[in-house]
């Protein structure tokens, strides 16, 4: 809307140019978020994009899988979280089950909670809470696309 997209599409080929063995990253929400993988002219030409189907499908799960034994948990919105998000390749998109936008405020405070916190609200050091996380990075790592971890995720 105000030369966002040719800015992007210069900045992004004059960095392939410069740097062609890296990887240039996009955390573009618009409606159409290949538009970011895409070359010019139609797309701005970063190589990853955003994908947030594993993250909600992996909180969405756990969330209802802490309600107890017999909760009905949505394992096809999961199912879905691991495949390459609609119109992007699997090498085209980020995956992460955290971040900072999702779990902190301005002011470091939590919004949402952490996925050990999550999967376990009474005590997020519980074999509940560390199983479950143990579970969401799987999920992560398994997942189509590149993993990206939240700070001290990896290690509960």
């Amino acid at each position: 809307m105000f030369g966002g997209r040719p800015f992007c599409q210069e900045l992004t080929q004059t960095l392939h140019q410069r740097y062609p063995d890296r990887l240039l990253i996009a955390e573009y929400w618009g409606n159409q978020r290949e538009l970011a993988v895409q070359p010019p002219p139609a797309g701005m030409g970063f190589d990853l994009g955003y994908a947030d189907g594993l993250r909600d499908g992996v909180r969405t799960t756990l969330l209802v899988a802490e309600a107890g034994a017999d909760a009905q948990l949505p394992v096809g919105q999961l199912a879905g979280g691991l495949l390459p998000p609609p119109n992007l390749g699997p090498a085209q998109a980020y995956n992460c089950v955290e971040n900072h936008d999702l779990v902190l405020d301005a002011d470091g405070d939590h919004r949402h909670p952490r996925i050990p916190r999550l999967a376990d609200a009474a005590d997020s050091r519980s074999w509940y809470a560390r199983s479950r996380s143990r579970v969401a990075t799987a999920a992560l790592m398994t997942g189509s696309g590149t993993p990206t971890l939240f700070m001290g995720q990896e290690l509960l």
